[in-house]
């Protein structure tokens, strides 16, 4: 096979990924805009807020991280560069969600396909998290300033 035939084939192929990727994406970024709309995205970023705050991140940052859980770093990180694009993360916050996705991704087929092979499914999944969390944490830690916490309403009624 000549070099100009091994580069066709190379961007065909480049294409047709392209186009399966997008054909996933595109309907998970529909489905996060109608999410939003209706304002499902702001009461589950609310409900992982705690949870970021260990990485210094705001309630936002949980939904490229559990797309990137469930789905793979693929789906998380075409969520992440949307979050990016519409203002909703910062650069440095975009890098630590890229962490730790890179750390642990695909929560459920990643594993699965090891244990295939003979490791041990919970010592698997229990590493990997606690691997990624504290990783994630310490990075956090020297590259976010802290998370500023909103003052209650009575709290501030008091004063």
């Amino acid at each position: 096979m000549d070099i100009s035939a091994t580069l066709l084939l190379g961007a065909q192929n480049a294409f047709y990924q392209v186009g399966k990727m997008a054909l996933f994406l595109i309907p998970i970024i529909i489905f996060l805009e109608i999410l939003r709309d209706l304002h499902i995205v702001q009461k589950a970023s609310r409900l992982f807020a705690p949870l970021m705050r260990l990485f210094r991140l705001p309630g936002e940052a949980a939904v490229p991280i559990v797309v990137g859980l469930v789905f793979g770093i693929l789906y998380g990180a075409g969520v992440l560069i949307q979050a990016g694009k519409d203002g909703s993360l910062n650069a440095k916050e975009m890098t630590v969600i890229g962490l730790f996705l890179s750390l642990n991704h695909a929560f459920i087929e990643d594993p699965l396909l090891f244990t295939m092979i003979g490791a041990d499914y919970l010592l698997l999944q229990a590493l990997r998290l606690v691997a990624s969390v504290v990783i994630t944490a310490l990075f956090a830690l020297r590259l976010l300033p802290p998370l500023s916490v909103p003052v209650r309403k009575a709290a501030q009624s008091n004063s």
